[in-house]
């Protein structure tokens, strides 16, 4: 017997084989989970760009590009400091967002920017990233026999 979900599970990798033999223009596929793809699909590309994680001087820059420069306290923070945490780009895109809200509240019992308030975001994204989060997560999926009490 047949599921839905199965054949649209089998059909989706020869539908992109097959855009990827025939293209009828400029593909430009991306992916995180390099590792787990079949190696029919790397020989199909002409050109493949890897991206790595922004080291301490580039996420230096970020913060400093990011962070309006008329936030108060702006020019007093320590962006040598905040580039040390291991952040991706989109992670210090969200801490900014989530520092101008937290300071546009009004109820906010910081005023300005510091460094230890900024820090402070930055522990709580990594805290809750998938990939560097807390151990005590609980995973999704089947439990082996061992686990169940």
């Amino acid at each position: 017997s047949y599921s839905v979900t199965g054949v649209q599970t089998c059909a989706l990798p020869i539908f992109l084989l097959e855009a990827f033999e025939n293209p009828r223009g400029i593909i430009i596929a991306t992916t995180n989970l390099k590792d787990c793809l079949d190696e029919a699909y790397s020989r199909r590309f002409d050109l493949t760009l890897e991206l790595t994680s922004p080291g301490e001087a580039e996420r230096q820059r970020m913060w400093d590009v990011l962070l309006p420069k008329k936030i108060p306290g702006r020019d007093a923070l320590d962006l040598s400091q905040l580039a040390k945490h291991n952040l991706k780009g989109g992670q210090i895109v969200k801490i900014v967002r989530n520092v101008g809200l937290y300071l546009a509240c009004g109820t906010a019992k910081h005023k300005k920017l510091t460094t230890e308030l900024v820090t402070e975001f930055c522990l709580q994204e990594i805290n809750q990233s998938f990939e560097t989060g807390s151990s005590s997560r609980k995973s999704i999926g089947f439990l082996n026999k061992s686990e169940v009490k």
